[in-house]
């Protein structure tokens, strides 16, 4: 019947909008059990986009993130966050921090500080490891000349490097843990070891022997590319790096598990085992040294082009 209009089977009126309206961005009336999500009336699509990109933090740029790791899968709602967690183009932190992931693989923090401070315990090692080689070649030209008495003078070295060994290892696990959340950080996808697990590996028996060559293997791919990691080829010093720390360790288990050597035979032995494992440490510390440079090196740079870091 004509004047009373078209009618829902519920008795209400169906509105219709009028054509003007309709490159309008609509406010959401909210309905129970549904978060309220309001935009400015008024405005189009471009416009509420731009003006929400601009309300960002004063202490940086935004920072953009992959869709997908929205909690709640809202990937039109939660495209872009600030440094504190908020969402930009969508307003109030209180609402996206809802949706942000569950973890912190997503933030990037700069690796320069801990690349650097890695670096020089590395130095420190490779240093203390030739003193060594000196200390023991040394020693076993004594032990030739004077017998086991020679012996007592070679113990002195141990506790420099086993403190710088330990040293060494805990910042190496930390920058470990530091590139991996990097490299999620990026946007590379579908990587196989989260940060915990990346630092983890090197504390578990038997799967340590693999596990950290592949997690830096992983790093240094996602590094050099974050879209196409898995395309990336992986230099071969890094292969060489996880073979001397092998062969090191093997040479000091060696050395010094094996039985008490009661003669000056059994004794030079011993320091020769010693020589070649600080031989492998050195090769080894510098290899790392260099590796970790260049991973962090490409991480500022992609960071600082997707405007990650200033």
């Amino acid at each position: 019947m004509r004047g009373r209009g078209l009618r829902r089977r519920g008795g209400r009126p169906i509105r219709r909008r009028h054509m003007a309206d309709r490159g309008r961005v609509a406010e959401r009336i909210p309905r129970p059990g549904r978060r309220r999500t309001r935009q400015a009336a008024g405005k189009t699509l471009d416009e509420a986009e731009q003006d929400g990109q601009h309300r960002h933090r004063p202490d940086g740029p935004a920072r953009r993130h992959p869709t997908a790791g929205c909690r709640r899968g809202r990937k039109t709602a939660c495209p872009c966050y600030d440094h504190d967690g908020a969402c930009v183009p969508h307003g109030k932190a209180r609402d996206c921090r809802r949706a942000m992931p569950r973890h912190s693989h997503d933030r990037f923090h700069d690796l320069g500080g801990l690349t650097k401070w890695t670096g020089r315990l590395l130095q420190l090692a490779i240093a203390v490891c030739t003193v060594a080689v000196v200390w023991n070649v040394t020693t076993t030209i004594q032990l030739l000349r004077l017998g086991p008495a020679a012996e007592e003078d070679a113990a002195s070295l141990t506790p420099l490097r086993l403190g710088t060994g330990l040293a060494t290892g805990i910042l190496l696990l930390a920058w470990t843990w530091s590139a991996n959340r990097n490299a999620h950080g990026l946007g590379a996808a579908g990587l196989r070891f989260t940060p915990g697990w990346s630092a983890g590996w090197y504390v578990v028996p038997l799967a340590n022997l693999w596990k950290p060559l592949q997690v830096l293997r992983e790093i240094w791919q996602a590094s050099s590319d974050p879209r196409h990691w898995k395309g990336e080829a992986v230099p071969t010093a890094i292969t060489w790096w996880w073979r001397l720390v092998l062969s090191a360790a093997a040479l000091a288990a060696l050395a010094t598990l094996g039985p008490a050597p009661e003669d000056v035979a059994g004794l030079v032995s011993s320091h020769l085992l010693i020589i070649l494992t600080d031989i492998a440490t050195i090769v080894a510390a510098g290899l790392l040294r260099v590796i970790i440079t260049d991973i962090g090196r490409m991480q500022a740079s992609h960071a600082e082009r997707q405007g990650l870091i200033a």
